[in-house]
């Protein structure tokens, strides 16, 4: 039901409208009532929830005190998704679990290929500005798609960490490393250039690079063949992209299992092949867009966030209201510019909510810090487990179903983009971290266990070393 609610998501444009978001509750709540012992609080999560309730509490009133007090139902909704997300995530295990990261990783994956189609197609599944055609998806927003892409992305390469010969996460990744090049997105490829620094370093620089060199490769086959066709000026050149891709796909699934000399040819093949076509034909191309993209000049998105810090400074402690309809400008030289958000989700919510608002997040935020540096175990054979987890140098061998370094690198990603683009306005990608940050915060069904935080279970080490 978790897989139906969020494949309706996203086709319908990540929920971004109200008639979506009904839609995706519906799905929601009927997970909800198959599994409804999920859902329980547990001691350890009451003070995160406390303050998203309180948050949610302050959104309300916040809204009636602008006068607009149904806007805040916006926060109270998806806070209470969040928190039953995340409760859901927390107690799928087991073959559950791994049913759930195949297929969420499996549906960013097919909305990144619409985003391919679309680039390939010139239809309504990409995006053309700038003379340039970027893949937007079913999604409808290119930076949004980046956002998921960049995410499942580094899911799938940590996977590839713990299980190199996955074709399935070889794949995957290929497409979804292929689909974030083509949404031209600078800040989405920024927030992935942090997440795989992330990965490479908690999971081993060596094991690192030769698990992920393949599909990393392979991609950049893909993304080559592709930007021809992202030229608005260009013909279409569909047979050069789909042939590019098949070609990527194979490369990322198929390399490991070739044999050394083998791999070594086919690598050093594949780099003269993409020199070779960037000198003869890609090289303008590939001009024109760095030309177009490879800068940090926007002044679309400055003016909007300047327009955010005016609404705040004019409402610093209690904000605009929730829901703002619009930001306002004045220029120097006369003249007022209205912009519909933020390019800066935080300098949203902060023109928002204010900072009361703010203050009631980060302490949220710091509460589900502290909530995943710490589990909880049934009994002295679990807690001998998590012993030899936490001295574990290799945090990819976790006993978590989900790799908890790829979690934490795509949770990453998400915080650096969202400083760049209004990405939690689509429901769909702050509930898909709900159930990510869930399947690494396992919990227990046995009511007489036994908490352990990292001292008590030093404290064990020593006892059992001592008998």
């Amino acid at each position: 039901m978790l897989l139906v609610a969020f494949a309706v998501a996203f086709f319908e444009q990540g929920a971004f409208y109200a008639q979506a978001q009904s839609h995706l509750g519906l799905f929601l709540v009927s997970a909800v009532l198959l599994q409804p012992a999920a859902v329980r609080i547990i001691k350890p999560d009451r003070p995160f929830v406390l303050l998203l309730a309180l948050l949610a509490a302050w959104a309300l009133v916040d809204g009636a005190l602008n006068h607009q007090p149904s806007r805040g139902l916006s926060y109270l909704f998806l806070l209470l998704g969040f928190v039953a997300l995340y409760e859901l995530g927390a107690s799928l295990s087991g073959l559950a679990g791994r049913l759930l990261e195949y297929g969420l990783v499996g549906l960013v994956a097919v909305v990144a290929g619409s985003g391919m189609v679309g680039v390939a197609l010139h239809n309504s599944w990409g995006f053309s500005s700038d003379q340039l055609w970027r893949a937007s998806s079913v999604v409808t927003y290119p930076n949004a798609l980046a956002a998921l892409c960049a995410m499942f992305a580094l899911l799938s390469l940590a996977e590839l960490c713990r299980t190199p010969d996955s074709v399935f996460f070889a794949v995957a990744a290929v497409i979804l490393l292929a689909g974030l090049a083509e949404t031209l997105s600078r800040a989405g490829l920024i927030g992935l250039a942090v997440g795989l620094t992330l990965l490479f370093v908690r999971s081993g620089v060596v094991v690192a690079f030769r698990s992920c060199r393949a599909p990393l490769m392979g991609s950049t086959v893909a993304i080559t063949s592709a930007y021809p066709s992202m030229l608005a000026s260009e013909d279409l050149r569909t047979a050069l992209m789909a042939g590019g891709f098949v070609v990527g796909c194979f490369i990322g699934a198929g390399l490991p299992r070739f044999r050394v000399q083998l791999r070594i040819g086919v690598e050093v093949l594949v780099g003269l092949a993409l020199v070779s076509a960037i000198a003869v034909g890609a090289g303008s191309a590939l001009h024109r867009l760095t030309s177009s993209r490879a800068t940090f000049h926007s002044p679309e998105r400055l003016h909007a966030n300047l327009a955010a810090w005016e609404t705040l400074s004019a409402h610093p402690w209690f904000g605009a209201g929730p829901g703002l309809r619009g930001l306002d400008l004045s220029f120097a030289g006369g003249g007022i510019g209205r912009y519909r958000y933020a390019h800066n989700e935080y300098l949203q919510i902060l023109a928002e909510l204010g900072l009361v608002g703010a203050v009631l997040l980060i302490a949220a935020v710091g509460c589900l810090v502290r909530r995943l540096q710490f589990r909880r175990y049934a009994s002295a054979d679990s807690a001998r487990e998590a012993t030899a987890s936490i001295s574990s140098a290799d945090e990819t061998s976790s006993v978590h179903v989900v790799s908890r370094v790829g979690v934490v690198a795509a949770l990453c990603a998400l915080v650096v983009h969202a400083g760049f683009d209004f990405l939690l306005h689509f429901p769909v990608i702050p509930l898909l971290a709900a159930v990510l940050i869930g399947a690494i915060t396992p919990t227990v069904t046995d009511p007489e266990a036994t908490e352990f935080d990292n001292t008590r279970l030093l404290d064990f080490k020593e006892k059992e070393a001592a008998l």
